[in-house]
């Protein structure tokens, strides 16, 4: 069963106050002044305009997984975005895309022109660093599409001696692995036990 986002109104790049030119991404969550013994780390490649332009903050796309996922894996709500955040503060969760900034018409990963982006990859590797044990996972696994943006990051995780755990990505294009038992369901359930790190 399929555990949706509360539907968003479609609105137009006009109304969603989108410009050509380069987009700006979301700061890391938790910050340093409330972060509490990191264990995971979700990283992502970009945010969609809803995240990005509206909400501010992390997979609020009309039918991203990744909130329901949290949803039926800790038995929680989590509703408003401040449920949200507490949650992750709680439970160890680092929320970070590896974009900071990027060209992009859209939500999709396709429409990002990785020419004009400035990548976030040393600044995850410093945060590594400092705190070391944290289980990466990279939310998105598709070669073609997703290789490419975690490429630089990845490189910089084998320095470190750390593996990532590549799942499916929670946006709504891959609507069909989260249904219960399926691939990318199963997948994210797993991610965070504490016995799988």
């Amino acid at each position: 069963m399929l555990f949706n986002q509360p539907k968003v109104k479609i609105m137009s790049n006009r109304q969603l106050g989108l410009q050509h030119g380069l987009q700006h991404g979301l700061p890391r969550f938790p910050p340093d002044e409330q972060l509490v013994d990191p264990r995971f780390m979700v990283l992502g490649t970009f945010p969609g305009n809803v995240s990005r332009n509206i909400d501010n903050w992390y997979y609020m796309e009309d039918y991203n997984q990744f909130w329901p996922m949290m949803r039926i894996k800790y038995n929680l709500t989590l509703d408003t975005i401040e449920e949200q955040q507490q949650f992750l503060i709680d439970n160890g969760i680092v929320l970070w895309d590896v974009i900071a900034e990027c060209e992009t018409d859209g939500s999709i990963d396709e429409n990002l022109d990785l020419d004009t982006a400035r990548w976030n990859d040393e600044e995850i590797e410093n945060f590594l660093i400092l705190h070391p044990g944290v289980k990466v996972i990279f939310n998105g696994k598709n070669k073609k599409v997703a290789g490419p943006i975690f490429k630089g990051v990845e490189k910089r995780l084998v320095s470190l001696n750390i593996t990532p755990k590549k799942l499916y990505s929670t946006s709504r294009r891959n609507l069909s692995y989260f249904e219960e038992g399926a691939a990318g369901y199963e997948e994210w359930m797993r991610a965070f036990d504490i016995e799988n790190q």
